[in-house]
């Protein structure tokens, strides 16, 4: 799940910056802001859905590996956003 949601839920405004040559820094940051709330919501859909997969599982400790698996798109999302400059020079 951690592994296919950031495939279905890319917005590509990282990918736009990486394309345009002239962008303004109010630009980059709603690309940040855009990332971290994308990251947030799928964080908080894999917290909330763990105690289900536990259940289904039949594994009680399942509930707190998911939900720390769940915390990777967050952290993801929180990275710097002038990575995309270094993207943009491969």
């Amino acid at each position: 799940m951690c592994v296919t949601s950031p495939v279905l839920t890319k917005v590509g405004v990282k990918q736009n910056l990486v394309q345009e040559r002239n962008h303004t820094q109010s630009l980059i940051w709603t690309a940040w802001t855009v990332d971290v709330i994308r990251g947030l919501l799928i964080s908080g859909v894999v917290f909330f859905l763990a105690t289900f997969a536990a259940v289904f599982f039949r594994q009680s400790q399942a509930t707190a590996i998911v939900r720390a698996l769940g915390l990777i798109p967050l952290l993801q999302s929180i990275q710097n956003i002038r990575i995309v400059y270094f993207q943009r020079e491969l």
